[in-house]
């Protein structure tokens, strides 16, 4: 990953609630998001998408709306 890349999502990550699973230090993204074009979303591709406090319901899926998930899915394809 490039270091401003990395440098702007751990900027974005500090902002994040205590414990909110999408990103784990040592260990990395541990859940899958994909862009689908729209600018402040991403879709989430997650089993339990319900569950997470970042999910959005809108027609048939679940989307992200995490500022750092958004982020790293659109700017770093992860």
């Amino acid at each position: 990953m490039e270091h401003a890349h990395m440098q702007r999502t751990e900027e974005l990550i500090e902002y994040l609630p205590e414990g909110f699973r999408w990103y784990k230090p040592g260990v990395g993204f541990t859940c899958e998001a994909r862009d689908n074009g729209l600018e402040s979303f991403v879709e989430c591709l997650e089993t339990h998408s319900y569950m997470c406090q970042f999910s959005v319901f809108y027609g048939y899926s679940y989307y992200c709306s995490c500022t750092a998930r958004v982020y790293v899915a659109k700017k770093l394809e992860l």
